[in-house]
């Protein structure tokens, strides 16, 4: 749930690109260098399946909409892989406003927990183009992870007024069906580098916050005097690795 409320705050960070960010840690997920032909295993038993697309109104889905209905699940649990087409990540992309993107993809394994909870374990692979920071160049960027989040009936769900960062994020969901690709679109927005930088490219001191400044009672004080991130771009004529 606590990741689910930071979700909003950070989609309005990316949005904000340019007119005032203010310092963020980095994310647990893995960053890989760029590999053509790596990916997520696809299906190879029975007990794998593959979520095709749907056919809805583009009005009432989001851009990337994989529905699967709870009680398709089943005791032991079920894997499934879902994957964005062509347009789909032409979509997403616009969403996130990110250049491109080139893979999205997501293996779950799925677990009812009673009362229409379930609990998704995925492994997310995504593939994509970033825009530097600052060099205003497009580069190719990869990501590769893991996360849990709990699927809730709405009518179950309560928000916390205090976010709890290490618990397990909780998604409230309508009627018998979870959407798995929509999940795999806020992880992904999660995980962006909120500022993105060629590899070859080293970003200026001060301009990411490290754990031991986080933790600081002084700088996470709302009243703090920060200084402003952007001011160490323009103070600084770039540099290379």
């Amino acid at each position: 749930m606590a990741v689910r409320q930071f979700l909003n705050g950070y989609l309005w960070r990316i949005s904000a690109l340019g007119q005032g960010i203010t310092p963020l840690l980095r994310g647990d997920m893995i960053r890989w260098p760029v590999c053509h032909g790596a990916g997520v295993a696809r299906r190879h038993a029975t007990s794998r399946a593959i979520v095709p697309p749907v056919e809805v109104s583009m009005k009432d889905r989001p851009e990337f909409s994989r529905p699967l209905a709870v009680r398709r699940i089943g005791a032991n649990g079920t894997e499934i892989t879902v994957e964005a087409t062509e347009a789909e990540c032409r979509a997403v992309a616009a969403r996130l406003r990110l250049p491109q993107i080139d893979m999205l993809r997501c293996r779950y394994h799925l677990r009812e927990q009673g009362r229409g909870v379930v609990e998704a374990q995925g492994a997310l692979a995504a593939r994509f183009m970033q825009t530097c920071v600052v060099s205003l160049e497009s580069f190719e960027d990869m990501i590769a992870g893991s996360f849990v989040v709990r699927f809730v009936p709405a009518e179950h769900f309560v928000e916390s007024d205090l976010p709890d960062m290490d618990a397990v994020d909780e998604i409230p969901y309508e009627g018998q069906d979870i959407d798995l690709g929509e999940a795999v679109v806020e992880q992904f927005a999660l995980e962006l580098d909120p500022y993105p930088h060629a590899p070859d490219i080293d970003l200026p001191p001060g301009l990411v916050m490290d754990e031991d400044s986080a933790e600081d009672p002084l700088v996470r004080d709302e009243g703090a005097q920060r200084p402003h991130p952007f001011a160490a771009l323009s103070r600084w004529n770039g540099g290379k690795a």
